[in-house]
């Protein structure tokens, strides 16, 4: 299931902030359209290039360990993606109800180590860190929320902050 709701009139793109946000359960298969439909979305609005591919790299990555990782137990759960586009690229934020989980205290992965060497996990976080211009998380409600900033398609600074509520 994805729904998915526009906040500004097509008419405004220029002048304000434009918004779109999806909701998926917790399904691996509905990642692929969920991200097919944030490019289709992020496209119409006028985004540059490199600032999509940015953000539904990000969106992908970031979703599918939501997914795989976030929850014990076989019930649905919602996620919520809210993408807003803004002159100067693109906004994510994902919230979701799975276990506590910040990415932003997830360790680097040593990619001086030949690929035998390395510990399994971690390089779908690490791009996604490169790619952000920044990025924040935070606990609320019994929810994680992670905030990613991309910019028109200039590598992220990869600046990073977590605020704990």
């Amino acid at each position: 299931m994805i729904s998915a709701q526009r906040h500004a009139p097509e008419a405004w793109k220029s002048a304000f902030t434009v918004k779109k946000q999806f909701v998926i359960t917790n399904d691996l298969q509905e990642t692929s359209r969920l991200c097919a439909d944030a490019e289709q979305f992020l496209e119409e609005a006028g985004t540059p290039p490199g600032a999509i591919y940015g953000a539904v790299l990000a969106l992908e990555e970031m979703i599918s360990n939501i997914i795989k990782y976030g929850y014990d137990d076989h019930a649905d759960h919602l996620i919520t993606a809210t993408l807003s586009v803004q002159n100067d690229g693109v906004e994510l934020l994902l919230e979701d109800d799975g276990h506590f989980f910040n990415p932003l205290e997830s360790p680097a992965p040593d990619t001086d180590l030949p690929l035998q060497d390395r510990r399994i996990g971690g390089l779908g976080i690490h791009l996604v860190r490169k790619l952000a211009h920044s990025m924040n998380y935070r606990r609320t409600a019994s929810r994680n929320q992670l905030e990613i900033s991309i910019r028109g398609g200039r590598r992220g600074s990869g600046t990073a902050s977590t605020v704990e509520s």
